[in-house]
């Protein structure tokens, strides 16, 4: 375009200068083209006499087939050369849009600008399709959502099928803490939309003593019975080996004497299919590990630092006997130590 509108914006001095050209060529009576036909003639009679003479009128009538061959394209090129004001005032419009476009978008080529067209085309195109995006994800959701429900349905039937087994062991294990007559139900209900539970809605049931009603652990058990309920269900978890440690802090609260001693032989007992680590304050819980650890602070200055050590068996019958100790550790307490560790 910028070629084109040169020529046009030129044209009246292109076609007026290959007219004076064309004039000297061949439209006057002194053209270049007349003169050199009278050349060619003054030559023609030596033509027999010498070679070289022959040589250059040949070469003169080649330029005079060149100078006619020029002539012709002339005519061409002026026929084919318009003044058109119209066609100047589009291309000139055409190409300002173009140069505003350039310094708009930063770019300094016209490659460039035709890139970033195709940029946004492509970017347009794929604002044009995203109804279609969107009723593909719907349906990708759809079928999504029906998976998920039915396997929802079935760990639902996995879980129903478990209540009455959990509710047993349950109950036999508190009964082996000291709540014989303790009530245990498993209340299931579903709900309407899937969560993060998948479609069920479970309650656990409780009441620490026979013929009342049973309550949510959170509102009827007290300190101690939540500590055993917490111990039951996590030995439960342990019969499955689902996981390799379990940590218990203070699972003794609320108990003590004998109570506290079938709580350790529980702990005891889960201790055979995993490792436990219990943290206590009770003998006669710490007298049933087979590793006894100290915890305690040491201040210097203003810093307070936290330490553990095992302990041996000389420290930890110590340890045992202030636990069952007041103030001054007695030789009765060191006795009943030994006695609970069976040293």
């Amino acid at each position: 375009m910028e070629a084109e509108l040169k020529i046009l914006t030129n044209s009246e001095s292109i076609k007026s200068n290959l007219f004076l050209v064309n004039v000297g060529l061949s439209e006057s009576d002194n053209s270049l083209l007349n003169r050199l036909s009278e050349l060619i003639s003054l030559l023609d009679p030596l033509l027999n006499i010498h070679d070289d003479i022959k040589n250059i009128s040949e070469r003169l009538k080649s330029c005079q087939i060149e100078l006619k061959d020029i002539t012709s394209e002339i005519d061409h090129l002026q026929n084919k050369i318009i003044y058109d004001p119209l066609k100047i005032e589009a291309i000139s419009n055409r190409l300002d849009s173009i140069y505003r476009l350039e310094q708009k978008h930063r770019v300094t080529t016209i490659i460039e600008l035709i890139h970033l067209k195709n940029s946004f085309t492509d970017k347009l195109s794929a604002i044009s399709s995203i109804d279609k995006q969107i009723s593909e994800l719907q349906l990708d959701i759809q079928l999504q959502k029906e998976v998920l429900i039915k396997l929802s349905q079935q760990i639902s039937e996995n879980r129903k099928n478990t209540f009455s087994e959990i509710e047993k062991e349950l109950l036999k294990v508190l009964s082996q803490v000291g709540m014989p007559n303790a009530q245990f139900k498993i209340e299931h209900s579903m709900t309407k939309d899937l969560t993060n539970d998948g479609i069920d809605i479970i309650r656990f049931l409780f009441n620490a003593n026979r013929g009342g009603q049973v309550s949510e652990i959170s509102r009827i058990a007290s300190g101690g019975e939540l500590s055993r309920l917490m111990l039951g269900l996590k030995s439960l978890i342990t019969q499955r080996n689902l996981l390799p440690t379990v940590i218990f802090d203070e699972i003794d609260m609320g108990v003590s004497g004998d109570i506290a001693g079938k709580v350790g032989n529980i702990l005891q007992k889960m201790s055979n299919n995993m490792q436990v680590i219990a943290i206590t304050h009770l003998p006669q819980i710490a007298g049933k590990s087979s590793s006894h650890y100290f915890v305690y602070k040491e201040t210097k200055g203003n810093t307070t630092t936290s330490f553990i050590k095992l302990l041996n068996q000389k420290e930890r019958i110590t340890e045992i006997a202030k636990m069952l100790s007041n103030e001054t550790v007695t030789n009765a307490a060191v006795e009943t130590a030994k006695e609970l560790l069976n040293y």
